[in-house]
């Protein structure tokens, strides 16, 4: 469970970056310019895409961001990916600190692995 846990981490990384730095290079660049397009996504936080205007919604820029943009929704995978990951090592494992480590350790390769994976491989069509 912790390792797919980590996975989809990783994986949510690289869209989150795949996004932000290669936008228009990665299999997203012919969807919905509105929800995956980094440079237009930002503005469904907003009445009519227009900051002046406030939030579209209560909390859609705080809370409930991620329910605005692909971005997003795939920083909130990662982070609570990551908080989740967190809290079962420290609740599961009383182990030696050493293990405790060689796990984090593990964890974190696991992340980036997959993050790299997705980031270089996958989500690119041609750079």
């Amino acid at each position: 469970m912790m390792a797919g846990i980590a996975f989809f981490a990783g994986r949510s990384k690289g869209i989150m970056d795949t996004l932000m730095f290669h936008f228009p290079s990665s299999i997203y660049k012919d969807k919905d310019q509105n929800w995956y397009n980094p440079l237009k996504s930002w503005r469904g936080k907003y009445k009519d895409g227009k900051k002046e205007n406030g939030p579209k919604f209560k909390w859609a820029t705080t809370f409930l961001v991620w329910l605005t943009d692909h971005w997003h929704r795939h920083q909130m995978f990662y982070m609570n990916g990551i908080m989740i990951l967190g809290m079962f090592t420290a609740m599961q494992f009383h182990l030696h600190w050493g293990w405790d480590l060689l796990i984090v350790i593990g964890f974190r390769t696991v992340l980036g692995g997959v993050f790299m994976l997705f980031y270089r491989l996958i989500l690119i069509e041609e750079d």
